[in-house]
């Protein structure tokens, strides 16, 4: 399920990318630096926990450029401070911990322009996540 007022490509215009099974966060971080706003999902706490000290850490060391708007126990929102140009607060980084069928919304994945998922599934899982895909 999406976070209360979570990221999506309506909101300034901005490309969503989506990482399901994020790991630790790296590829969706460099995704959010690059201007997209960028969503992850990750099924394992530890992995999730790492992502989230990531974003944290960078809030920490740059609190002129990022803060963190949203901190919950399954979700937690890096944006940018300021606004105007590379500043711009509608480019966010959300990253969720769960599920990937049941972490995003069918709004979100309609609205991406990249959905990475580069995860060992186990097979009896494969026609949802197939579906999951080819409607996008």
């Amino acid at each position: 399920m999406a976070a209360p007022g979570g990221p999506q490509r309506m909101g300034g215009g901005r490309p969503l990318a989506l990482d399901l099974g994020m790991g630790r966060g790296r590829l969706l971080l460099q995704l959010f630096l690059s201007g997209a706003t960028a969503i992850g999902v990750e099924l394992c706490r530890e992995r999730f926990a790492l992502a989230v000290a990531s974003l944290e850490r960078l809030a920490h060391r740059r609190p002129q450029h990022f803060e963190v708007s949203l901190r919950g126990d399954k979700v937690v929102r890096l944006q940018r401070v300021g606004g105007g140009g590379s500043g711009d607060r509608t480019a966010c980084c959300e990253v969720r911990l769960g599920n990937f069928f049941d972490a995003v919304s069918a709004e979100e994945l309609g609205a991406a322009a990249l959905v990475v998922l580069h995860v060992c599934l186990p097979e009896p899982v494969w026609p949802r996540t197939r579906a999951l895909l080819t409607a996008l």
